[in-house]
């Protein structure tokens, strides 16, 4: 179970581009949704499915709940639009978010969603907005081709992209978009025009907002690409505040079933079993999970979950395994009735950026470790959380075990009995373990196989990739899609690494 990232605004800042679409679902509470500088109120029992490309910055208040979900299509749709949920689609959404956070193996609900949310719309799509790129360097020209359209791209190349030829640029952009930097830049300023049009805003002043100086200019622009005057295609939409109603979702019965991957975690992690029943296996023993049943992973043991058709289980949220261990569950525990709402927010805020300022990180951490009944913990399980806690963080960086001793300051023949006695693993089957989980979480963070596989010192890829392999079952390139790396999930686990370093200098390890 991946941390992934919350943010202490509660609101993405106005910088901040998707890099993929994503539906805005409000479970509670009414939202602001800034796209493009436009805000969009959102109530309890909505949705708000924004295109990539555009530039969001969310309003939360302190008892909103919003989950974010990405990577969610509406085939050539780029157009803001505004949908009703009904209830029925309550755990598909969750079933999708889940899968969203990277730590899932095993079925996934978004093209259902996305049939759904097609459907349910009536609307003329307008122009398409482009791919966008994966690259740091691409991805910061196209942020600046989008927030400055009064320059032109050669302009914001020069200063972006120092030292590039106009020839590598062309040949590096049209590699990751299909598109040279000058069409995309059309493209994406037509598609940022076509949502501004659908809101009723005068052709003049669209143009001016999407870098063009007369309103003629734009209009052949916009002519060229969707085969109709801006005033005609603005006329054929449907107003902002109109509302996509989708029909009725399947059966929650009919869920996919899902499987986490074997891993061993730097942090303790809560997780809530929302319904069905699945099993949580750690360190060898199994443990139950009923609808409502809670229950946390201690940092440093091998643990997975499986997840049957029909059932579902988040993550509720994390604490640092340098903090202290913990024992292994002996019992879940049990939420309490009308809590769901609270505990659905929990998940989002310890996950996501969508975090109100002034609550807790932990808060279902908290809420799930003093339902549940625990081993005592002991100095062995303190040893192994502070170990996985450092591997994981790579402030370990000799992983043989007397490297690990000694940064733990135990005897070699002491860690492997402790590592063997709690885990059922000998010390090079846990560390591989541990390697390879701290390899997966990166890979979802965008990082290269070949740079994680250097960081964790493997003098070859392909030694790295089988390694890889016999743990996850499948190659790194097959385990991560370019957009869980490259899209709002990846920067959803940057970001909480980010956090994680700032908690660990604000408490250094003792000893």
């Amino acid at each position: 179970m991946l941390p992934l990232s919350s943010s202490p605004t509660g609101r993405k800042g106005p910088g901040d581009l998707l890099a993929e679409p994503v539906l805005y679902w409000v479970a509670r509470g009414r939202s602001v949704i800034e796209v493009d500088g436009h805000g969009h109120p959102v109530h309890a029992g909505t949705a708000l499915w924004v295109a990539g490309g555009r530039r969001i910055r969310v309003l939360l208040g302190r008892s909103d709940v919003l989950v974010p979900l990405p990577g969610i299509g509406r085939g050539e749709s780029v157009r803001t639009a505004t949908f009703a949920i009904p209830t029925s689609w309550h755990p598909w959404l969750l079933h999708a978010f889940g899968k969203a956070l990277g730590y899932l193996d095993g079925g996934s609900s978004r093209a259902l969603l996305e049939q759904m949310l097609a459907a349910a719309s009536t609307r003329d799509p307008g122009p398409s907005a482009p791919p966008h790129p994966v690259s740091a360097d691409l991805v910061a020209l196209a942020e600046s081709i989008v927030s400055d359209s009064s320059a032109s791209v050669a302009e914001l190349a020069r200063t972006h992209l120092v030292g590039w030829t106009p020839r590598t640029l062309q040949r590096r952009f049209a590699s990751e978009t299909g598109l040279t930097p000058e069409k995309w830049a059309r493209q994406q300023r037509m598609a940022q025009a076509a949502d501004l049009l659908a809101e009723g805003n005068d052709i003049l002043a669209v143009a001016h907002a999407v870098g063009y100086a007369t309103a003629s200019g734009f209009s052949r622009s916009f002519r060229e690409q969707t085969g109709m005057s801006p005033g005609r295609w603005r006329s054929r939409t449907i107003s902002r505040a109109s509302v996509g109603h989708p029909a009725d979702a399947p059966s929650a019965a009919e869920l996919p079933a899902q499987r986490t991957w074997p891993r061993v975690n730097g942090s303790h992690v809560a997780v809530w079993a929302l319904q069905g029943r699945s099993v949580l296996t750690i360190g060898g023993r199994n443990l139950r999970l009923d609808a409502g049943s809670t229950a946390v992973i201690p940092a440093g043991l091998p643990n997975s979950i499986r997840i049957p058709q029909g059932s579902l289980v988040l993550p509720l949220g994390f604490r640092l395994g340098r903090d202290g261990g913990i024992g292994a569950p002996v019992s879940a525990g049990t939420t309490l009735p009308g809590e769901q709402i609270d505990l659905i927010q929990a998940a989002v805020m310890a996950y996501t950026t969508m975090r109100p300022h002034d609550i807790g990180r932990t808060t279902g951490f908290d809420i799930a470790y003093s339902r549940g009944v625990y081993d005592a913990a002991t100095l062995e399980d303190d040893a192994i959380a502070t170990l996985a806690s450092g591997l994981a963080s790579g402030e370990i960086t000799d992983t043989a075990l007397g490297g690990c001793a000694h940064w733990l300051g135990m005897q070699e023949r002491d860690l492997s009995r402790t590592i063997r006695d709690r885990t059922g693993l000998t010390f090079t089957q846990w560390i591989r373990l541990a390697r390879m989980s701290r390899a997966r979480a990166k890979l979802h963070g965008g990082e290269p196989a070949s740079a994680i596989s250097r960081l964790l010192g493997y003098a070859h890829l392909p030694a790295f990739s089988r390694a890889f392999r016999e743990v996850h079952g499948a190659s790194p390139q097959r385990l991560v899609s370019p957009l869980d790396s490259g899209g709002e999930v990846g920067r959803w686990q940057r970001d909480v690494s980010d956090r994680i370093r700032r908690w660990r200098a604000e408490t250094p390890r003792a000893g």
